[in-house]
């Protein structure tokens, strides 16, 4: 190899650099000592210069997101912004590409008798994560230094899904003689790796466009002939960034635990759920104990451990199927706690109480007893169920009321920013931060058992939004849980629209070709599907609201701008291509107040509410008046 310098080995501290990546120790930058867990890290590839790369399409997304690639928010905030449409649709494009090449490597271990249940596994923890990043990279507004380490977050596991399915389906079967080099398409320039170990070495001795960097003890070379001295090159950019973050792992460079330092620290910014998970699923042909052996990418689990686990999940699931209120999973239909319970709409009210349930429950058993993982309900802003349980006492209610008016503001800017280090929350969770500051206060000392530990980490998931002292308790809760109800139905409504919708739909309306759509044509579609989403709403958005203008929306009192909103709500519905719509809805909703439109209103209204169900296995936040 003649070569001016050689990657530098990944020694000292990890943190992360100025454009959001983690240097030496960063492995879709530079190389990295050889894992038998990880072995296609090897074969991650470089920035694409040659057209017939396979990577050459996708070469921007070794792009570092600059000032030029963001929209800026003007007013409000400041030095916050999102990337651009163009930019955001090409990762977009990138994202499906490595889907499409994950299925399509799904299907093949279909056919074969002894399916590879590390790789599928590894890929189905990956899939959803790397779409996580995606809509977070989308949708929320931050800093440039934010920006750049949730680029580095989708990059990561874009090649991580990308190199795997090249690892699997071209480089393993040469390793292991079953495929010839001549039979193999156009392979990618990769990173390398480093090793100690000659095995290794001879191992990717045979296949081409892997470097392998063989690391020995200075001693070792006294009896070897030095032809040339070159230097070591570090990546780019390797500087500090403007806002400082602690050291990430402080190690050896070919410590395992670096890894997984590297990925809970990307996964603090993974608080935005995207819906947007619709990968393969582990074929039911594939045995529980196989999945179970290769949960840990080949870490081998012993009998005992097996069993204790086992022991323990049934003791979890005993624990839930305690007999339950029917109405348990629709707590808030009646008003129960007046004045603060903002009125559910005719049309709306008991809608949830209507849903057919049972494929659900069916659905959850299966998968419960296969071990996957369940849908666990969360909420982007606290559930307005918190506030209005009748068991709650008036003095606990003045506590979460004043809590949450309080931190408002800091919530609604949670959405949009990772200035705090707020997650998506359960309900508890929750309920633990609106009672953080009163804590004390409270006498019945119904929360003295919380431990200080829980305490303190969702104290933390607000960063400084806790950091000045209360307000007195105001008498206008029912604004607060209004609110509450509002944005999380708007939030919603996106979500099961994301997870639902065919994106060709949109694309055939604005004469795009399908099978080949240009970015912007993507870009147009997608603006054109959000602008007809926001259009429901009086204020054309999913995050502002005005009480004042709730007489003009889905709970009016008047049927005509009902019917309105009505109308624009069945027409996105009705792209909702895989939903069956009674014959009903297939009509449009007249202006005229009538019967028939009364049963259309009430018809919409369980379609969406059963949709979501189905969707996220939980009832949806549906929509209140506010007068």
């Amino acid at each position: 190899m003649d070569a001016a310098s050689l990657p530098a080995p990944p020694t000292g501290h990890v943190q992360v650099c100025a454009e959001g990546h983690f240097g030496l120790h960063d492995p879709t930058r530079a190389p990295q000592f050889y894992d038998e867990r990880t072995p296609h890290f090897a074969v991650f590839p470089t920035l694409p210069t040659d057209e017939s790369d396979p990577y050459y399409p996708y070469r921007y997304m070794w792009q570092i997101p600059g000032e030029d690639d963001i929209t800026w928010n003007i007013g409000g905030l400041s030095g916050v912004g999102l990337v651009k449409r163009q930019f955001f649709v090409r990762c977009r494009a990138a994202v499906r590409w490595a889907n499409e090449r994950a299925n399509t490597y799904y299907d093949s271990e279909r056919e074969r008798d002894h399916p590879n249940t590390k790789y599928i596994h590894f890929l189905d923890m990956r899939l959803p994560r790397l779409k996580q990043f995606l809509s977070r990279l989308e949708f929320v507004s931050n800093n440039l230094t934010a920006i750049r380490i949730m680029m580095n977050g989708l990059f990561r596991l874009w090649l991580d899904v990308s190199a795997s399915v090249d690892y699997m389906t071209m480089y393993q079967p040469v390793l292991r003689h079953e495929r010839a080099l001549h039979d193999l398409p156009t392979l990618p320039r990769t990173l390398g790796v480093f090793t100690s170990e000659h095995h290794v070495v001879e191992m990717f001795s045979l296949t081409p466009n892997v470097p392998v960097y063989y690391t020995r003890e200075l001693d070792e070379f006294n009896t070897q002939r030095i032809l040339k001295v070159v230097s070591l090159q570090d990546p780019p950019s390797y500087t500090a960034p403007p806002t400082p973050f602690p050291i990430i792992f402080s190690g050896p460079g070919d410590d395992p635990a670096k890894l997984g330092s590297q990925v809970r620290f990307l996964d603090r910014f993974l608080r935005f759920r995207s819906s947007a998970v619709g990968f393969t699923p582990l074929p039911p042909t594939i045995t529980e104990n196989a999945v179970s052996s290769s949960s840990s990418l080949g870490a081998q689990r012993s009998t005992s451990s097996l069993k204790a686990a086992r022991e323990q999940a049934a003791k979890v699931h005993k624990k839930k199927a305690k007999p339950k209120d029917p109405n348990a999973r629709n707590l808030f239909e009646d008003d129960v706690r007046e004045p603060y319970a903002p009125p559910l709409h005719p049309g709306w009210r008991g809608i949830n109480l209507e849903l057919e349930t049972e494929a659900v429950e069916e659905r959850r058993r299966l998968q419960h007893q296969r071990r996957e993982p369940l849908l666990t309900a969360k909420y982007m802003l606290p559930h307005p169920g918190l506030f209005l349980r009748s068991t709650l006492a008036d003095n606990v209610l003045a506590v979460l009321l004043n809590q949450l008016h309080h931190i408002f503001d800091a919530l609604i800017y949670r959405i949009n920013s990772l200035q705090s280090e707020a997650p998506l929350l359960a309900s508890k969770e929750w309920r633990d931060i609106l009672f953080l500051p009163r804590q004390r206060e409270l006498e019945d000392g119904q929360h003295a058992t919380h431990r200080a530990e829980a305490l303190a980490k969702t104290a933390a998931s607000l960063g400084e939004a806790l950091s000045s002292g209360g307000v007195s308790f105001l008498p206008v809760g029912r604004k607060w849980i209004w609110s509450l109800f509002e944005i999380n139905f708007r939030y919603e409504l996106i979500m099961l629209d994301d997870a639902v919708s065919d994106p060709k739909v949109m694309l055939s309306r604005i004469g795009a070709d399908l099978d080949s759509p240009t970015e912007d044509e993507e870009g147009a579609a997608y603006e054109a599907r959000y602008a007809e989403i926001v259009s429901i709403f009086p204020e054309e958005s999913f995050l502002r609201i005005d009480p004042s203008q709730s007489c003009q929306g889905l709970c009016s009192k008047d049927w005509a701008p009902r019917a309105e909103r009505l109308e624009r709500l069945r027409r996105v519905m009705g792209m909702w291509p895989k939903v069956v719509k009674p014959a009903i809805l297939k009509v449009p909703i007249s202006a005229q107040e009538s019967s028939q439109g009364l049963a259309q209103e009430r018809a919409l209204a369980l379609l969406y509410a059963q949709t979501f169900y189905n969707t996220f296995e939980r009832p949806a936040i549906l929509p209140r008046a506010w007068l």
